[in-house]
């Protein structure tokens, strides 16, 4: 069991940036916006960094448009570093591990959730047929 697992849905806000590393590894870089109301009814929207890596910043870079509602599954990571003012800066976004790319022809209509794993293949059931137990 994993104990840094973050799951987040919403709306991108932009397009996946893409990059890639010195080695080669493809980097997508993006954000969601989370609607969420508190108690009183308040509106709020959370804007939720997402950084992806490999086959599955590939898949966002290919699949992935602004506006596109999505579940980002993964681990929260964060960071500090210096800006180029000196300022020491804090960073903090989800690693993504699985995405869910819902499915839709406008808003109203609710669609399934396609899923892109980091790896290829990497879906598998959560239990063997043997396991049900009845």
């Amino acid at each position: 069991m994993r104990d840094n697992v973050c799951r987040v849905t919403g709306n991108l806000t932009d397009d996946p940036k893409m990059r890639q590393t010195k080695a080669g590894q493809a980097v997508a870089n993006f954000t969601v916006a989370q609607n969420w109301k508190d108690a009183q009814g308040g509106e709020h929207t959370e804007w939720v960094p997402v950084t992806a890596w490999g086959y599955l910043a590939e898949a966002a870079g290919q699949k992935l448009r602004k506006g596109a509602r999505v579940c980002v599954e993964g681990r929260y990571t964060s960071g500090s570093y210096t800006d180029g003012n000196g300022v020491k800066r804090r960073s903090d976004h989800i690693t993504a591990e699985a995405l869910y790319v819902q499915l839709f022809k406008d808003k109203e209509e609710k669609g399934d959730f396609s899923r892109f794993a980091a790896q290829p293949g990497e879906s598998r059931p959560a239990y063997e047929e043997e396991e049900i137990p009845f």
